[in-house]
């Protein structure tokens, strides 16, 4: 048998598929043939997709015509919202009512400039990997701590033990069936006691070697009011442990 070189062979298959009408053994048209044709959604994502124009074009076409109602009446006098200012975009008034989107604004500036620096430097500390290696995950934690505590200052130490202890749990317990029950319970229980209690402000370090604390502050984000999100995170990360463990074999099964 004389082996055909690879593009006499592509060649020849494709010339029997035109011979054949460009069609494979399903009827489908083949890309070697040469003809395109668009493939055909299904009716039911085709559906899904008008429903989503149609909501979306619903939805901003009514908070457009609901804005202009309202600045019409605020420049008549017969409204007034409390933290509404005059905006710089041709006039029109700005919102800052609600205190995280004002706080986003007022960090805006430092945000758009600390963005490119994180990013250039986590760059550079991948490239140095082949020299210093886990100088990235170093880097990782250094500045997701020195983040941590600008947001929360000495509060800070609150989500790091939660998270510690939470950690702990998933480490130990793997793949039993305690890692889920007790991760839950643990989490769901410090977030109904951190907005309860206030993410413990009234606790006070002083007089232990966490004294230092207290000179940090409370920074300039209280800690508790995104934990629910945190809890979140904690609670996926030490479920995919369980069933890593689990279908691995690797954890106990009671």
């Amino acid at each position: 048998m004389v082996a055909l070189p690879r593009h006499a062979v592509a060649q020849e298959r494709e010339s029997d598929l035109h011979s054949k009408g460009g069609q494979g053994r399903e009827g489908k048209t083949c890309p070697l043939s040469g003809v395109m044709h668009a493939a055909r959604l299904p009716m039911e994502y085709r559906c899904w997709f008008a429903l989503s124009i149609c909501f979306h074009i619903f939805m901003w076409g009514y908070t457009a015509h609901k804005s202009v109602h309202w600045h019409k009446l605020r420049n008549e006098g017969n409204m007034y919202v409390d933290g509404i200012q005059q905006g710089w975009l041709f006039g029109f008034p700005q919102d800052l009512s609600d205190p995280q989107w004002r706080m986003l604004r007022s960090f805006f500036p430092l945000l758009a400039a600390g963005i490119p620096l994180h990013a250039s430097l986590s760059r550079y500390a991948k490239h140095l990997e082949n020299f210093l290696p886990g100088v990235h995950l170093y880097f990782y934690s250094a500045s997701n701590l020195g983040f941590l505590i600008f947001l929360h200052g000495g509060k800070a130490i609150w989500p790091l033990m939660i998270a510690a202890f939470t950690y702990w749990i998933g480490r130990v317990f793997k793949g039993s069936k305690s890692n889920p029950a007790l991760t839950w319970a643990f989490c769901l229980a410090m977030v109904v006691a951190s907005d309860y209690y206030r993410g413990f402000q009234h606790w006070t370090w002083g007089g232990t070697p966490l004294g230092f604390l207290e000179r940090w502050g409370d920074g300039v984000y209280a800690w508790q009011i995104q934990f629910n999100l945190t809890m979140l995170r904690l609670v996926s990360f030490n479920m995919e442990r369980y069933w890593v463990n689990r279908e691995g074999g690797g954890g106990a099964k009671g």
